[in-house]
């Protein structure tokens, strides 16, 4: 049963991966997403959305609203959007011009880099929503199942043993769609200071968070195996914190974007 009776699907059915919805009460829109992985492992991907979400909003990243629901008994996410176009309308009719936080789409390469999104490459526009404002096109970000260690379909990347282990994620060849309007390391910089300012008690605290909320009402094995996996979460947050000015001056020397 919908824990929230005024939504309605309006794209998709139940046994979607996917479906849109609008919301009767509200007059609001959102997607919901159910995990694709039906192992026990089923629930990281969900966490993974969460605390991508509040880290997000920490470090001043445009994110949609995220939030943990039920639709028809299923557990997922629900990402509110305002807007039914993505990055497409800017790179087709190159309104790079209008967009107003462009920097921030250079900034939002460095968080993706630290969350370890495997989904945010050259071409994925739709994980990019842009809203017409009366000043011009501003943006945010959607879809964030592919980070971290989540969205695993079978192949777990990381356990305890392999956290900076960097072939999982190649920096030097990793294309992102923001990587055209990156000019240089000193684009980047204010989001790596940003995040190197993250404690690891906020980390730990944000982890937890999330893991207790997910696991609400959900059966043993999955809570389980969500618990492990937060710990390897923090250890990667933390890796990727602490090693994120490195690996992004690798990447900056490898696409020939020069230091300062």
């Amino acid at each position: 049963m919908n824990s929230n009776p005024f939504w309605k699907i309006t794209k998709g059915n139940p046994t979607d991966h996917l479906m849109w919805l609008e919301n009767d009460n509200k007059g609001t829109k959102g997607i919901f997403k159910q995990p694709r992985d039906t192992s026990a492992f089923r629930l990281t991907e969900i966490a993974n959305e969460i605390i991508v979400y509040k880290l997000a909003n920490i470090v001043g990243i445009p994110v949609s609203q995220t939030f943990v629901d039920y639709l028809d008994g299923k557990i997922g996410i629900v990402s509110v959007i305002k807007s039914e176009t993505n990055w497409s309308l800017v790179t087709s009719q190159n309104l790079h011009s209008q967009v107003v936080n462009m920097d921030l789409l250079k900034q939002l390469f460095v968080f993706d880099v630290f969350v370890v999104n495997t989904d945010r490459s050259t071409g994925k526009s739709e994980h990019i929503i842009v809203q017409q404002t009366a000043q011009g096109y501003s943006f945010y970000a959607i879809d964030h199942g592919h980070s971290l260690n989540g969205c695993t379909q079978g192949e777990i990347k990381w356990q305890l043993e392999n956290v900076g282990d960097n072939t999982k994620f190649p920096i030097s060849n990793l294309n992102h769609v923001s990587e055209p309007q990156i000019e240089s390391f000193v684009d980047l910089e204010p989001m790596i200071k940003c995040i190197e300012e993250l404690e690891n008690g906020l980390i730990d605290n944000i982890v937890d968070e999330t893991c207790l909320l997910v696991s609400q009402g959900r059966p043993p094995e999955e809570t389980q195996s969500l618990k492990s996996n937060c710990e390897i979460i923090k250890k990667i947050l933390i890796y990727r914190r602490d090693n994120l000015r490195t690996l992004l001056k690798e990447w900056c020397m490898a696409k020939g974007k020069p230091m300062n």
